[in-house]
């Protein structure tokens, strides 16, 4: 077997340990991912030495997450001197310094990618926010802190602070082939990159839903695109999302009242304010995730359980138009 074909099996042997053991977690996050943007709040994510190459993977990346905030500190990169970082990621209080200069909050989430999870400044990262009432989700390997000692005064490791943690089963020492005694070709950066694409990949299965809402205006002054209107709309809407450990599959139809006012900026452009209440007339399959709902689906095929309307906030909006014609 050639050596690229051996590292290729180890890789896959490891992913394949990730997508039979860590599905539940990746799950349970990306659920938590979704109603920490619902309430718009943040997803910071942090690592030291190689371990930040996977903070650059997730931020303003083609078919990533756009929502997300970095943490990079280039003491803690290796371009900016390699011992030097390794050294810094080692000590608890430079995660202090570099936490201070965050602005993590209560229920934020905090990604902490660490591959040993056994060293201070990441576990001090993890501990402030705890403190602070934040989410912390760890990518670890179970190899290093089933085995590694704690860089951290208290003692405690990585995993020791996390709400979630997801392993990467990449193993100690993170090489995966042996070559005249020694190893090589790590396996820990491809497996970070993969297990966060399947986040925000199941992420988006979390917060799937399409709408539109066509709207008809009559502008009081008689002039369109000119001060006080008045709109009509309607919605449809499709959607199958998770909130908290429900789900909610299916459709609305609704219609709502627009009042509004447009301000001339220039001869194309225009900024507007506007607000509006509205009736929708929903139908939904809805059940809890640890529900056996296939049954029901199977005896009742295509099917809604749960069907009503509400009142509620159409539109509260404040936009800049430009007028093609």
């Amino acid at each position: 077997m050639k050596r690229y074909e051996e590292y290729f099996q180890a890789v896959s042997r490891i992913e394949t340990d990730v997508l039979n053991n860590e599905s539940e977690v990746i799950e349970a996050v990306a659920n938590r991912m979704a109603l920490t943007l619902q309430q718009d709040k943040k997803l910071y994510l942090f690592g030291c030495g190689h371990s930040h190459i996977l903070v650059e993977e997730a931020f303003y990346r083609a078919g990533g997450l756009v929502p997300v905030t970095p943490i990079f500190d280039t003491a803690l990169m290796l371009h900016d001197g390699a011992v030097k970082s390794s050294q810094l990621e080692k000590m608890e209080a430079y995660g202090d310094w570099v936490f201070d200069r965050q602005d993590i909050g209560k229920d934020d989430m905090l990604f902490i990618f660490s591959n040993s999870g056994i060293n201070g400044c990441p576990i001090e990262m993890a501990l402030r926010a705890k403190e602070k009432g934040a989410f912390v989700v760890v990518v670890t390997s179970g190899a290093y802190w089933k085995t590694g000692v704690s860089r951290h005064s208290s003692g405690k490791k990585l995993k020791d602070f996390a709400d979630y943690v997801i392993n990467t089963h990449v193993p100690y020492g993170d090489a995966l082939i042996e070559v005249g005694g020694n190893k090589i070709a790590p396996g820990s950066t491809i497996t970070g990159a993969m297990i966060w694409n399947m986040l925000i990949s199941q992420l988006s299965e979390e917060c799937e839903k399409i709408g539109v809402q066509p709207e008809y205006r009559y502008w009081f002054n008689g002039r369109p695109m000119v001060r006080e209107y008045i709109g009509i709309s309607a919605l449809g809407a499709s959607y199958d999302m998770h909130l908290g450990k429900h789900i909610y599959d299916g459709d609305a139809i609704g219609i709502g009242i627009t009042m509004g006012y447009s301000m001339v900026l220039g001869k194309r452009l225009n900024l507007e304010f506007s607000a509006g209440f509205g009736a929708v007339c929903f139908w939904h399959q809805q059940y809890y995730e640890n529900d056996n709902f296939e049954d029901y689906l199977i005896n009742n095929p295509g099917k809604t359980n749960a069907h009503g309307y509400k009142l509620f906030p159409a539109k509260l909006a404040v936009s800049i138009s430009y007028i093609i014609r």
